[in-house]
């Protein structure tokens, strides 16, 4: 995890890109949401991020996956620059 806060989301370290991500999936985001900017976020596309709560639809950013419920309350345990691991079921 990045070190700096933000309120909505927790931002994953380097996790930017130079190849296209084209928009796909930009539905709104809950609460556990699993994301990733497209091409249209400029400098911050491919950045990954985990919802902290229940967010809009944006078109610059792609719902790539979601974390399972019985994992949701382990969110708010998580704190800047803390390393977590992201398993594919």
């Amino acid at each position: 995890m990045r070190p700096d806060v933000s309120q909505d989301v927790f931002r994953l370290q380097n996790t930017r890109v130079t190849a296209n991500v084209e928009p796909s999936n930009t539905a709104a985001r809950s609460h556990g949401s699993i994301t990733m900017d497209n091409d249209a976020y400029g400098r911050y596309r491919g950045e990954v991020q985990i919802c902290k709560r229940d967010l809009g639809a944006d078109h610059r950013v792609n719902v790539i996956g979601r974390v399972i419920e019985e994992d949701i309350p382990l969110l708010s345990l998580l704190k800047p620059g803390q390393t977590i691991k992201l398993i594919i079921e």
